[in-house]
């Protein structure tokens, strides 16, 4: 990544790897990258350029390709250890920990709210427990957040927003758009399952990037999101195209 709503907000202080889930290329990548093509161009030649446009259309017909978000699972509600404390690199779901819950709280992206729960600690030297308050932790998406347009999983209902629920919901917490920049190489087309395909390596550059991933905190908390923004244009991706009667079409679009 229920609708796919907007990418997050453009004012508020606002990754595929560990734990991030990649989205690529984007909207506008086939009037911008593809070559254009005179009337006797033959679309169904393996080259750069038909390439570039097969890749650039599949993602012109899927906006979601575009899209670079980190996987998450919120409200999240956690409960102090024994130990009455918190530890904050605790790992949640989705390899979130409180750490960097937050840091996306301090950019604006989440709430924290802090409370306590009933509990019971075993009595020193003796038989028995003791009622005790045990600290909690909530971290929930922030109302600005969904105001200006969550990008949050398609398996789930956009009920969960708005009505402050108990359960974790799957979502998307989209910090960057991308475009194709070029094809680098591709494999020499080849038979296989009854098409013809071919490999494409290719590189993406940013369209554009949510001000709050680029917040140091941000960085500091999420060091596999701040190396993909400063490295991506340098990362290869690959896609696989096949021919078709039209010309060449990214693979399942």
């Amino acid at each position: 990544m229920l609708s796919n709503l907007a990418p997050i907000m453009d004012d508020l202080p606002t990754p595929r790897s560990l734990m991030f889930r990649r989205h690529l290329a984007s909207v506008i990548a086939a009037v911008a990258l593809t070559p254009m093509m005179g009337c006797g161009a033959d679309t169904k030649a393996p080259t750069k350029e038909n390439f570039a446009a097969a890749i650039a259309q599949a993602f012109e017909r899927d906006p979601t390709r575009s899209l670079v978000c980190l996987n998450a699972s919120y409200p999240r509600n956690i409960q102090a250890e024994k130990t009455m404390a918190f530890s904050p690199q605790a790992v949640a779901y989705n390899g979130i920990s409180i750490a960097q819950d937050e840091a996306l709280a301090a950019v604006g992206v989440l709430t924290e709210t802090k409370g306590t729960v009933s509990g019971n600690q075993s009595k020193v030297g003796a038989f028995g427990f003791t009622s005790i308050r045990v600290p909690t932790l909530r971290f929930a998406i922030a109302k600005a957040a969904v105001s200006k347009g969550l990008q949050q999983s398609s398996a789930v209902s956009s009920s969960a927003f708005g009505e402050d629920p108990t359960e974790e919901v799957p979502l998307r917490l989209c910090y960057a758009t991308v475009t194709i920049d070029r094809v680098d190489n591709f494999t020499v087309p080849a038979d296989a399952l009854g098409q013809h395909i071919s490999e494409v390596t290719y590189y993406e550059k940013f369209v554009s990037v949510q001000p709050w991933a680029k917040d140091p905190r941000i960085g500091a908390a999420f060091p596999a999101l701040r190396s993909e923004l400063e490295h991506l244009p340098t990362m290869p991706a690959k896609i696989t195209v096949t021919l078709t009667d039209k010309g060449w079409e990214v693979e399942g679009n």
